[in-house]
């Protein structure tokens, strides 16, 4: 498993706090299939912790305005978004951080339904991080994301799954949560570090929908 790898004179707590990032499994043809589908819905379904509800699907007019700042009151996050592309290794690209989350820029704008907001963040392994307590994270729970221009979207998370990092289904992550739906997917490492693999064993994603 690839890992986005950080130049050899930054210390060893930035080779392992990138290492939380979903980098490692996103690959430039994994986007590029995905982006040029015309499907609206995950073909795939795996196992999770949480389900979803089947609650109606909000209709809103659609907006295409770059995310700003996320907010998870739950787990006291509030923290800046910064756009990020893909490295030379087709790895998507991390922010210098661990305060900071990550917008992979091909995925959906805030506001936009054809894809789902696609965001990452570091977990952390000996300083706090933004997103070391996402697994608490639960359904019901609400998220804020607030524009470049001011406009505040909030969702609501409908499933949460945590497994390990070979299974994540990068289609469910990148596509809208259901039909019809404007989503946000977030997703951080989680489980135990391997300083082998310069990763951690397990991943833990969040799905949410727009509801205003």
């Amino acid at each position: 498993m690839k890992i986005t790898r950080r130049k050899h004179q930054r210390k060893a707590i930035w080779f392992k706090a990138g290492a939380c990032f979903i980098t490692a499994i996103l690959t430039i043809g994994a986007v590029y299939f995905y982006t040029s589908q015309n499907s609206n819905a995950p073909q795939s379904t795996p196992k999770v912790a949480q389900t979803a509800s089947k609650e109606s699907t909000p209709k809103f007019a659609e907006l295409s305005e770059t995310p700003a700042r996320l907010k998870i009151g739950k787990i006291n996050v509030d923290a800046p978004i910064i756009p990020v592309g893909l490295t030379k290794d087709g790895d998507m690209d991390a922010p210098n951080n661990v305060t900071d989350v990550g917008w992979y820029n091909k995925s959906a704008k805030a506001g936009e339904g054809k894809y789902s907001v696609l965001l990452d963040g570091h977990r952390g392994v000996n300083e706090r991080a933004v997103f070391e307590r996402l697994n608490e994270v639960a359904v019901g729970d609400t998220i804020s994301l607030i524009t470049s221009q001011g406009t505040i979207l909030s969702y609501i998370v409908r499933e949460t799954e945590t497994r390990p990092y070979q299974e994540v289904d990068m289609k469910k992550a990148l596509l809208p949560y259901k039909k019809g739906a404007q989503s946000m997917t977030i997703i951080t490492c989680e489980g135990t570090y391997s300083n082998t693999k310069k990763t951690y064993d397990n991943r833990t994603v969040v799905y949410a929908e727009r509801v205003k």
